[in-house]
Formats: structure tokens, sequence, C-alpha cells
């Protein structure tokens, strides 16, 4: 019975754990669909394909947070959330395309991301986070670079600009040096927090061990005192 509630508890724990970081980004989400619709009404629209891209994120993460409720072991919820984390990679390099290819503007949806993620990831997990946006960002620099997609032009920008070696170069190079710097930072104020937070869930599981502890005392000496016979009829068993 013990060992059962300890995994319940454990489960309610890794549910929690999700919701602020779904949350996070979906308030992120909700601010830069409202930050389009005011664009869209000064006359200084930004890209429609950006819209359509922050819309199903934002479907993705509310059905995340209806999901993870669902979710009836620890394995479980720690896959959905690294499955959560990929598709994150995968809208924030959509998102990067559509403001612009591998202009500076575009590059500012990774860092959200990895402000949240390695908050609450630890040193190894957040460094693979990391090298998977970094990957994803180098890759579409590369592709869109060299002309391999087409690439989408948002603000007016120079002749072939994009495709010049050494914007290419100082684009990558920047960005990646952005996305470890705050993978770093973020990693280190999170194991602060992440201390914190584990040792409040130990002081949780010694309460809740020593409040069984004091239930199964408590169950054995009701028992003791359902069967020890009341003092009359001691006094009338020795009389007699």
């Amino acid at each position: 019975m013990t060992e059962q509630r300890q995994a319940l508890s454990r489960l309610e724990t890794a549910r929690r754990e999700q919701t602020p970081q779904a949350l996070a980004r979906l308030a992120i989400v909700g601010l830069f669909i409202v930050l389009w619709g005011c664009l869209w009404v000064a006359r200084i629209p930004m890209p429609l394909p950006f819209l359509a891209v922050l819309a199903a994120e934002a479907v993705f993460f509310v059905a995340y947070l209806r999901v993870v409720k669902l979710l009836d072991s620890e394995g479980m919820i720690r896959a959905a959330h690294y499955f959560m984390l990929a598709a994150e990679i995968l809208f924030h390099t959509t998102i990067v395309y559509f403001l612009g290819g591998i202009t500076w503007l575009g590059s500012f949806a990774y860092v959200f991301g990895l402000i949240f993620t390695n908050t609450f990831l630890d040193l190894r997990r957040g460094f693979f986070y990391t090298a998977g946006a970094a990957a994803s960002f180098v890759a579409l620099a590369l592709l869109d670079g060299t002309g391999t997609i087409p690439h989408y032009v948002f603000l007016d920008q120079d002749s072939l600009r994009y495709s010049d070696p050494r914007f290419v170069a100082t684009t990558i190079i920047g960005g990646v040096g952005v996305f470890f710097s705050t993978y770093l930072w973020i990693n280190w104020v999170g194991h602060q927090i992440r201390r914190e937070r584990d040792s409040a869930i130990d002081v949780q599981e010694k309460l809740e061990r020593a409040h069984l502890a004091v239930e199964r005392v408590n169950a054995h000496l009701e028992e003791r005192v359902r069967t020890v016979p009341p003092r009359s009829s001691r006094r009338t068993a020795r009389s007699a």
C-alpha cells in the first residue's frame, strides 16, 4: 500500500511539472498571436503563414495539456515530454523560415523554448535539446542559403544577401553561440530551482511515510484495545 501511494504521488508530481511548462509556452504563443493582430490593424502585417504556425502550435499545447492528464505512468509522461520538445523545435524552425529564413528576427523563436526547457531539464538533457535546436537552425540556414529550399522573403532585403557565405557563416556562429549561452545560463538557474523542488518533494515523501507509520501504530493500538477485556470483566474473573 505504501509503495502504491508513493507511486501515485510521483505520478501526480510528474503531471504537475508538465502543466507550467505547457502553459508558459501557450502564453507566449498567445502573445505573438495578439501581436500579429495588432500589427495587422496597424497595417504592418507579419506573414500569414507565421500566424498559421502559431495557431497550430497553440492547438498542440492545448491538446498536450489534456493528454498528459490521461497518461497513467511516469514513463509515458516522460515520452510525451520529449515528443513535445521535438515538436517545439519543429514549430520554431518553421517560424524562423517564415520570418525571413536566416535573418536575425526569426531566430528569436528558439529563445523562448531554450529558456523554458533548460529551466526544467538537467544539464545533459538540456544539452540535447539545445543541440537539436542549433542543428535545426544550422540546417535551415544552409538549405536556405544554398537555394535548396526557396527563400521566403519577409521585409525587403538586399539582393541575395541571405546567400552570401559571410552572412550565412556569421548568422550560424552567432545563432549557435546565443543558443548555448542561453542553455548554460538558464540551466544554472534551473539547477537552483530543481534543487529546491527536489528538497520539497523529499520532505513531502518523508511526511507521507511518517503519516503512514502513525496510521499503522494507531491501527495496532486499536486492535490491542479491542482484544483486551474491560477491567470489570477481569475483576469478575478474579472473584470467581
